[in-house]
């Protein structure tokens, strides 16, 4: 078999050649979407849609991975999809109303058009006037969505949603939930960091208690090998050493973007030796370029704490976290936190914590117990400061 180019593809939102390790969470999916596209009675689903899908996890772990094969999914399925990664408004000239009307024809256009303009009232104060407008702007987009939903399923695709206008988020879930409730077919599934969860209480906890929760970080021993090995071999390259295999895992931290990387180092050094199979001295080859491309990740993810002036409360939560035994879960490291510093309050310590939970030092293991979010990190950080104050 002719050698392609290289499959491996590090990088945010780019698909790899094996989304593996994410079963259970492709089948939630396909099952979101698989009732939807049930067919209606009296223009409701006998069944109710399921709760929108909340994929939360550090970045480089495939959160957008999973929403690309939700929409992939969708659209064979015949299910409208609207994907958007920013939303700063609900103007209904906006991302969500003009992909919510695509296809739809005149009538939908005219339907908006006739919808967004509210009545003005010259002598309106600011704050009735902003409240006017978010008023005009939740009627807009549910009559908007209405008529989407008689023509088609419809998928509502929200990505880096810790980013989005909190009001205007809020109104789109609110009247997410309202449809979802009413049997009507939709789907909504939204992907970000830790913040997220910020995002969703600032709304209202009962719009984050209704979601499907999702919580997604590294991926097993044998989805890493999978991801590795899979690719190599549906791409011609043969034999591939198990030895080589377990090379290139061990640096991974079972961590998909690592996965990736390690991928890529190994082929482009089969290419560059015009070869086409893989030993375990081809992967010893390529180990010091996948460690400075490793650095290279945990160089961006240390200087963005200390962009948050946040290196000194790190340095004391990796401490917390790495004498712990057995691990704490977060209320105890918020609370070992605010002991090491005097005159800081819990809720101070709570929000240090989630900074750090954003910016990918920590997070949850399975058990709710606190880890380092990529194992290596920890002593790449401490290595760091240790030379910067020397």
């Amino acid at each position: 078999m002719e050698i392609i180019e290289n499959p491996f593809a590090p990088g945010p939102a780019t698909m790899p050649p094996l989304v593996a390790g994410r079963e259970e969470q492709r089948e939630l999916i396909s099952e979101t979407l698989r009732i939807i596209t049930k067919p209606l009675v009296d223009g409701r689903l006998e069944r109710s849609p399921l709760a929108p899908i909340k994929i939360v996890g550090p970045r480089g772990v495939g959160k957008t991975i999973l929403l690309s094969v939700a929409e992939t999914e969708a659209r064979q399925q015949g299910i409208h999809v609207v994907d958007i990664a920013r939303l700063p408004n609900l103007d209904s000239n906006g991302d969500i109303s003009s992909r919510l009307l695509e296809g739809i024809g005149l009538r939908g256009w005219v339907s908006l058009w006739l919808g967004s303009h509210p009545k003005s009232d010259a002598f309106a104060d600011p704050a009735s006037a902003s409240e006017q407008q978010r008023h005009c702007e939740r009627q807009v987009l549910a009559k908007v969505l209405r008529a989407r939903l008689r023509w088609d399923p419809v998928l509502l695709s929200l990505d880096e949603v810790m980013h989005y206008d909190v009001e205007s988020l809020g109104i789109l879930l609110q009247e997410c939930q309202r449809m979802i409730g009413e049997g009507l077919p939709l789907a909504v599934m939204m992907a970000g960091t830790p913040a997220l969860d910020e995002k969703l209480e600032q709304i209202d906890a009962a719009v984050s208690n209704f979601c499907q929760q999702v919580y997604i970080n590294q991926i097993s021993d044998e989805a890493v090998r999978d991801a590795l090995r899979k690719p190599l071999l549906d791409n011609g390259v043969a034999p591939v050493a198990e030895e080589a295999i377990d090379l290139m895992a061990s640096w991974t931290d079972n961590y998909p973007y690592f996965v990736q990387l390690a991928g890529r180092a190994v082929w482009r050094a089969m290419r560059k030796d015009k070869r086409n199979e893989v030993d375990l001295a081809l992967a010893q080859s390529t180990e010091a370029a996948m460690q400075e491309e490793r650095q290279g990740y945990y160089h961006s993810v240390f200087e963005k704490i200390a962009g948050a002036d946040a290196l000194g409360y790190a340095s004391q939560v990796v401490a917390i976290v790495e004498a712990a035994d057995p691990p704490f879960i977060p209320e105890r490291v918020v609370t070992e936190l605010t002991a090491a510093n005097g005159g800081m309050s819990e809720e101070q310590a709570s929000e240090i914590f989630n900074l750090l939970l954003d910016n990918s030092l920590i997070w949850f293991a399975d058990d709710g117990k606190v880890k380092a979010a990529h194992p290596s990190f920890f002593q790449y950080f401490k290595a760091r400061r240790k030379r910067n104050k020397g």
